[in-house]
């Protein structure tokens, strides 16, 4: 276990270009060699199935809520608190280990390469992960592997395991809740194994039954698990039919449970279940207001929380973590960066950022540590890569740009257009005017975005509560080396200021990308507000910006890197 101790997995699918590793609340992944688009579908979608998993079960409340209180940011519990609540969440993430990675393996194998699983004999080279998607094939035999309905049942024994009635004897307890108060045979991985034992035969019967509850037509008979059929079955309507599916094998497979003394709640009762232990939370004077909010958070519009699974994920872009160096002000330093500049003929990216996260993204001295941390409000910088050997060991020194004053003498000297602006788009989070500093950057009559860098349901939440219209495009990068990856550009137009001239730009994996498109069509219509045209998407200042930010940025991605120590210091 690795930071809080709270990391699922750290799986390898197909071979070792690529690694990822689930905690509560995100994932991290990392490529080590240049991959194929397929391969970080895989992985990404793996991670993304332990969200799913986690966040709408009873057990996945427990351990979110659990690792909310081990985040330093929020809460400041003593010493020996500290350690009781991660090993009781150390306790409750091993009790459910086989059902996640039984779950997560096979369901994002079935959605990203449904012909292996036609395949007998061994899938994976990991032997630890073939035995948890054997777990999977033992499910439902009779229905055809990687079909939509295949995938109900597992999802729907997945979703039950992590569901015990049990749960309920922990209300009244101030956390940290004791897994030793839950009787073993109400451990979703327990709960697991006894649905397992199901025969073949009794599978087809379940099988049975539930076609008949539901009523699927012959049309369903296709549904054979290919890719062609895959897609052919992706609509509403049959994704209606596919939830009462798997309610019908949630019902069934919780009598079984019952009849083996591990009484189930209902399909949907963990959300009852979360805000009842969420009240106790509350209750016991242990919640915290949320850090991002400055206050409490309204209650999300629907469609929202959609985008928390879809945009979760972290790709770090470096093997190692990047050190820095800080530098107030160096006229003659810039003066030679600039020169470089003009002679590449490319532009200048300004980088505006909270202090607190130019400290979290990298590694610094102490003397660069001590001079940021005098630092508040909007702080720019001019990010410079540069050689290990001739800077101390650094990747990166960032040169301080006192005034957007500074800025426009650049751009004297440059070129006009030639100064790009990247901003936080921290400063405009839930409806509060930034501060002074950063307006002034914002005012500054040059190329800007904003830049999205941290949860995505932050930001559209933003977006809906200053009732503005939004637009959003996705791209993919041209290099070979970032073929996994895709761009978001969009525009949203602010209620109390211009900013028909900023776009709003991040970098993530293609697959959430196209997560949270679809996301977004969802919550927001089809019908774009200010469209982002095409000559944008190719302008000079945005590929400066996204080299800007493969350049200089540890990871891509929207999760902020204080939920998580990602690196061994």
């Amino acid at each position: 276990m690795e930071g809080h101790g709270d990391h699922f997995l750290r799986v390898l699918i197909g071979d070792d270009q690529a690694e990822g590793a689930y905690y509560v609340g995100g994932w991290d992944i990392r490529y080590t060699s240049q991959v194929l688009p397929l391969v970080s579908w895989q992985v990404s979608g793996h991670e993304r199935m332990h969200a799913l998993l986690t966040e709408h079960t009873a057990w996945g409340a427990i351990l979110m809520l659990s690792a909310d209180l081990l985040r330093a940011d929020l809460f400041s519990f003593p010493q020996a608190e500290q350690e009781k609540i991660r090993r009781s969440f150390s306790g409750f993430v091993e009790a459910n280990r086989e059902v996640q990675e039984m779950f997560a393996t096979y369901i994002s194998l079935a959605r990203s390469e449904p012909e292996k699983l036609a395949r007998s004999g061994r899938v994976l080279k990991n032997v630890t992960y073939q035995r948890y998607l054997d777990m999977a094939l033992c499910i439902a035999p009779g229905l055809p592997m990687a079909s939509h309905r295949h995938q109900a049942a597992v999802t729907a024994v997945a979703l039950l395991a992590m569901q015990p009635d049990a749960l309920y004897g922990l209300m009244g307890c101030n956390p940290p809740w004791e897994l030793g108060k839950v009787r073993r045979r109400h451990h979703p991985d327990w709960r697991l194994q006894q649905i397992l034992k199901i025969s073949p035969e009794q599978w087809d019967e379940l099988v049975r039954k539930a076609n008949r509850e539901v009523q699927l037509s012959q049309e369903w008979d296709g549904d054979t698990g290919s890719r062609e059929a895959q897609q052919r079955f992706q609509t509403e309507d049959n994704y209606e039919v596919l939830g009462k599916y798997t309610d019908c094998f949630y019902r069934a497979l919780s009598e079984i449970l019952a009849a083996a003394g591990s009484p189930s709640m209902e399909r949907f009762e963990h959300a009852d279940f979360t805000s009842r232990l969420l009240s106790e939370v509350r209750a016991a004077g242990l919640a915290a207001v949320d850090v991002m909010a400055g206050g409490d958070l309204p209650d999300p519009p629907p469609g929202i929380v959609k985008f928390v699974t879809a945009a979760q994920e972290r790709i770090w872009l470096k093997p190692l973590p990047m050190r820095a160096q800080w530098m107030e002000w160096d006229a003659l330093r810039v003066e030679e960066f600039v020169a470089e500049v003009i002679e590449s003929g490319s532009s200048l990216v300004i980088t505006v950022r909270p202090p607190e996260d130019w400290l979290a993204d990298y590694l610094w001295s102490d003397a660069s540590r001590a001079a940021l941390s005098k630092h508040s409000g909007a702080l720019a910088a001019i990010c410079i890569s540069v050689d290990r050997e001739e800077f101390d060991g650094c990747d990166l020194v960032v040169i301080e740009v006192p005034s957007p004053r500074r800025a426009k003498a650049l751009e004297r000297k440059i070129g006009r257009g030639k100064v790009v602006v990247n901003m936080s788009c921290r400063f405009l989070l839930l409806g509060k005017l930034p501060g002074i500093r950063a307006f002034r950057w914002m005012s500054l009559h040059v190329p800007r975005f904003f830049i999205i860098d941290v949860e995505l349901n932050y930001v559209a939440l933003y977006w809906l509560m200053n009732n503005g219209s939004v637009s959003l495009r996705s791209a993919g990068l041209p290099s070979p080396e970032h073929a996994h990856l895709a761009v978001l550009v969009g525009r949203y137009v602010l209620s109390y200021m211009s900013s028909s001239y900023w776009l709003w730009v991040g970098v993530c994996g293609q697959s959430a990308a196209a997560d949270i498109m679809a996301t977004l069509r969802d919550v927001f219509g089809e019908e774009p507000g200010s469209p982002v045209a095409d000559e944008e998407l190719q302008s000079e200042s945005l590929a400066a910006t996204i080299q800007n930010l493969l350049d200089t940025r540890p990871y891509v991605g929207f999760a902020p890197i204080r939920r998580t120590l990602p690196w061994k210091t």
